[in-house]
């Protein structure tokens, strides 16, 4: 493993072997638990793999520059969407309120047609309450003539009746009085005639 020192820029060959024997160094000078600490405290990787910090720093410019990049690609796409989407909106409420104002005016003539329909019916209304009342009047005038023409009918028919009656009555008794006198004298008749017949049946004995 290659490894740059940080100190003179030198790349140094950093193997487990080259750090086994730093530590086998590190304890004849130090006493074990140092020579152990002091390599741990070794990076595992070579010093060009160790992020310094200019490197932290450089890396943090760089991810806000970044961030910044982005929240302004996110900024502007949107905006755009929300132009975008208020100007549907817009048209869509443009439509909408297109549509509302012809249904309103629609629903304005249906209720006009609607409040004249109403006056119409209003008015047949009254002219049925006109007739309705002409016509109990009517049918009180015309009940009112047929009883006074049926009174006068049942006196002229009475009168009618009683003159029949009077008549009839004098015509049966001059018809009785004809028959009486014709049967007296067809009773006369035969009664001569049988006296006759019965004179001459005498006389000729």
């Amino acid at each position: 493993m290659n490894s740059t020192d940080p100190r003179n820029g030198a790349t140094l060959a950093i193997d487990e072997r080259a750090r086994l024997n730093l530590f086998e160094q590190l304890n004849q000078v130090l006493e074990p638990d140092n020579a152990e600490t002091l390599i741990e405290l070794l990076p595992p990787v070579g010093w060009a793999d160790v992020a310094t910090r200019t490197d932290v720093h450089q890396c943090r410019d760089t991810l806000r520059t970044e961030i910044r990049s982005v929240e302004t690609r996110l900024d502007s796409k949107i905006d755009s969407v929300g132009t975008r989407l208020d100007s549907k909106i817009d048209n869509v409420e443009a439509r909408l309120t297109g549509r509302i104002d012809k249904l309103d005016a629609r629903i304005d003539r249906v209720e006009a047609r609607i409040e004249r329909l109403d006056g119409r019916i209003d008015t047949l209304e009254a002219r049925l309450v006109g007739a309705e009342s002409r016509l109990d009047d009517k049918i009180d005038q015309l009940r009112v003539d047929l009883e006074a023409q049926i009174r006068n009918l049942g006196i002229e028919l009475s009168g009618q009746i009683t003159l029949l009656s009077a008549t009839v009555k004098a015509e049966m008794a001059g018809t009785v009085r004809t028959v009486l006198h014709l049967m007296v004298g067809f009773t006369v008749t035969v009664l001569a005639a049988l006296i006759g017949t019965v004179v001459s049946a005498v006389w000729l004995n």
